[in-house]
């Protein structure tokens, strides 16, 4: 979603979702993403719009496809498929251990800021538990575009979200996968639970096409841009995607 189908945490443009309205009329098209379902109804109400579409066609696939909707001929979402992190994943005292592991730290970014290079007002929001996946953004999800641009050019010069990733990793002692999600966050799951998750609602043979932003680990779309390999693309913005879709999706309906 974010950096491929629109820019971070903002709407889809009409006519990103009139390329996709085309293209769902002969093809699946699965928008997978590590938020939630609420965000990613939220940035993609132009597919709501009167276009010419076949809204069976659509899965929409939040928490990295862990939870799995479609929609019928009359655009009512239903959902097909859900896990939880803490009854099918790492069990209720592993999760504990890792919330604690998350406030303290949070907490000790801002006590000890010099520590991190980490020098931003903290806004609100810094974990959030999404049922079958944690998401820890360091500067709060409420934080407003003026204080994720500051986040993002902190992190891009003192890499805090692969130091805070390591320190995670290395202090928790039962299986777990951390990656970067979106530009301010990491996504924390259980092991096979990365966006690879989602291919296993597609199982009848079909080749899965993928394209993402953030395919270069540890980014959350390396694993399943390896696993659709050759038939994967890196993209640095919704409107390279979709030049992406035109000049290769387009020869799928030839």
């Amino acid at each position: 979603m974010d950096g491929t189908l629109t820019p971070a945490r903002k709407e889809m443009s009409y006519e990103m979702a009139h390329e996709l309205c085309k293209l769902s009329l002969q093809h699946r098209i699965g928008i997978v993403t590590g938020s939630g379902l609420d965000y990613l109804l939220e940035q993609t109400k132009a597919l709501s719009e009167p276009l010419v579409v076949n809204p069976e066609n659509f899965h929409m696939m939040p928490c990295n496809g862990t939870k799995w909707y479609t929609y019928d001929s009359r655009w009512k979402l239903n959902l097909r498929h859900e896990v939880s992190m803490i009854e099918d994943g790492i069990g209720i005292e592993n999760y504990k251990k890792l919330i604690t592991f998350i406030v303290k730290k949070t907490h000790e970014i801002f006590e000890t800021p010099s520590a991190y290079g980490f020098d931003l007002i903290p806004t609100g929001t810094f974990v959030q538990y999404r049922g079958s996946m944690l998401n820890w953004c360091p500067i709060g999800r409420d934080a407003g575009d003026m204080e994720r641009k500051a986040f993002v050019k902190l992190d891009t010069r003192v890499n805090l979200r692969e130091t805070l990733r390591n320190e995670l990793i290395n202090y928790i002692d039962f299986p777990l996968e951390v990656a970067l999600g979106g530009s301010t966050s990491l996504d924390i799951y259980p092991p096979g639970w990365d966006k690879t998750y989602c291919l296993r609602h597609f199982k009848d043979g079909k080749e899965a096409w993928f394209v993402g932003d953030k395919c270069v680990p540890p980014g959350n779309d390396s694993s399943i841009f390896e696993a659709c390999v050759p038939r994967s693309f890196i993209t640095t913005s919704p409107k390279e995607t979709l030049k992406i879709i035109r000049s290769n999706f387009r020869k799928l309906e030839k």
